[in-house]
């Protein structure tokens, strides 16, 4: 199993950038789920989540895409 990690940074022009390492499942998923939010809370909504290190996906983590 992939360590899950979040990393958020600015990447221009109003764009915020997270990038996902590891399993998005019943386990993680909250903790993505809670850094979009934040973004949101932030009046941040131009947001890119890159899923490149991200080898499974659950139905709870496509959940927070779908919410």
């Amino acid at each position: 199993m992939s360590e899950f990690k979040l990393e958020s940074k600015d990447a221009g022009k109003g764009v915020v950038l997270i990038k996902v390492t590891g399993y998005i499942d019943a386990h993680t998923f909250e903790e993505l789920e809670g850094e979009i939010q934040s973004k949101f809370s932030s009046k941040q909504f131009k947001i890119l989540v890159d899923l490149s290190d991200v080898p499974y996906i659950s139905s709870a983590g496509a959940g927070v895409f779908i919410g």
